[in-house]
């Protein structure tokens, strides 16, 4: 199934390699500029430490030093020169802290002005004010998911600016701008007004599945992305599996997959729709058949040897969960798969990364739907320890040839092990269904 907004010219292909080249070096040069970051961030840290060094100084002799008695010029000296000292130093920081941001911004609009001459493709950019790669990512794969893109540009009140952000983008697309004016910023608003945990700073950086948990509460039930999933735990009594509970209820096809370095990418998404319980117990209540003596048996009932006799109690019996199976009613559309590489440490309070890479399939087949197979057409990937920093970037599936969105670049992927790495360290995964 087609995905692009605007075919792709039959010139790209002449222009690919030039494209992929130019764009590499682009890419590292823009990597290189975004690593001063760190060092802006120590020489900042520095300069504060030492203006606090200096502030305590500065307390210590007017407040301390008058009441010391012993060497009071000695320690009246000391206190004066830190001061003085420290100061000097925590100037020297900031000026250099200054002077890395002018060198970064200065070599990031020379990175900017090459490649204006390099892009070539009709897919434009999105420009990052900061922190905002994680909505830049989203929306270059949303606008490409044609049930996703066609809800967004419904008339939801709260979802009214990506409404706005896609009729922007697609107006720049057809006057074939290198990057869009469309306004991230703008999106990262709308959705604090909506969930205030989602900050309205720009230097915030965001978990891209946090924004699809909030756009998917106004997705009405009756929309294609919809299937009704029942989800059944079974017991095992006298080895059989027996129904414990059912439920039905709405899923569009959003699964969310432990990594198991164990089990392949197919084996992973089985296990999903049918998953072996480890441990827990199911208790029920039973009548269960006995005997007992009889207290006062009759003169027959001695003779015959029958002084005991048959009864009923009831007693609590408890049996292992087997499993729990989830079937959906019709086969999804799109088929949304989050890989959960991130697990939260209680005792630090923070994300951590269980694995950088693990294969992932082009295609997967759910099979208690006859055999319906899904494609992979787009991916967003995250670079990082934690999905509240580092860097997001979308990759999608056009006319048949993968495209990198990452934010102002955008370029054609020709080389297959550069596209296998991508693939199989992303976070965010989209299949659509295929035409049987």
């Amino acid at each position: 199934m087609t995905t692009s907004l605007v075919p792709v010219p039959a010139s790209i292909k002449a222009t690919a390699k030039k494209i992929d080249s130019s764009s590499k070096a682009s890419i590292e040069a823009k990597k290189k500029v975004d690593e001063t970051d760190k060092k802006i961030s120590k020489w900042i840290t520095a300069g504060k430490i030492f203006f606090v060094i200096s502030l305590t100084s500065i307390v210590s002799l007017f407040f301390v030093g008058n009441y010391l008695t012993i060497a009071l010029k000695i320690s009246e000296a000391y206190f004066f020169n830190t001061s003085i000292i420290s100061s000097f130093f925590g100037a020297i920081c900031f000026v250099r802290a200054e002077n890395i941001k002018l060198e970064k911004s200065d070599k990031s609009s020379k990175i900017n002005q090459d490649s204006k001459a390099k892009w070539v493709n009709e897919f434009p950019g999105l420009h990052n004010a900061a922190c905002n790669c994680f909505m830049n990512a989203f929306m270059q794969m949303a606008m490409r998911v044609p049930n996703l893109r066609f809800f967004l540009l419904g008339d939801t009140k709260e979802l009214k600016a990506f409404k706005e952000f896609i009729q922007t983008y697609e107006k720049d697309q057809k006057a074939k701008s290198h990057l869009s004016s469309a306004n991230s910023q703008k999106l990262r608003e709308s959705i604090h007004k909506i969930d205030e945990n989602i900050s309205l700073s720009s230097a915030s950086q965001e978990d891209v599945n946090e924004i699809f948990s909030i756009i998917k509460r106004f997705i009405p039930s009756s929309a294609t992305f919809f299937s009704s999933i029942t989800d059944t735990t079974y017991y095992r009594k006298d080895e059989q599996e027996i129904p414990l509970r059912e439920e039905k209820h709405q899923n569009w096809g959003q699964i969310e997959l432990p990594i198991d370095t164990k089990k392949s990418f197919q084996e992973s998404f089985d296990n999903f729709f049918d998953e072996k319980a480890v441990g827990g117990t199911y208790k029920v209540q039973e009548i269960e058949e006995d005997y007992r003596t009889i207290l006062h048996p009759t003169l027959f009932q001695r003779w015959t040897f029958t002084t005991r006799e048959k009864f009923y109690k009831p007693v609590v019996k408890e049996y292992p969960i087997a499993r729990n199976t989830k079937k959906y009613e019709n086969s999804p559309d799109d088929m949304f798969i989050t890989l959960k590489r991130f697990s939260y440490n209680i005792d630090q309070k923070k994300s951590e990364k269980i694995k950088d890479a693990i294969p992932v399939n082009e295609t997967i087949v759910l099979k208690h739907k006859d055999n319906r197979r899904y494609e992979l057409d787009c991916f967003i990937r995250h670079i990082g320890s934690d999905p509240n920093s580092g860097h997001y970037i979308a990759y999608v599936k056009i006319n048949q040839k993968w495209y990198e969105f990452n934010d102002e670049m955008v370029t054609l992927i020709t080389d297959p092990k550069k596209l296998k790495e991508a693939r199989d360290s992303s976070y965010i995964y989209h299949f659509n269904k295929a035409k049987s």
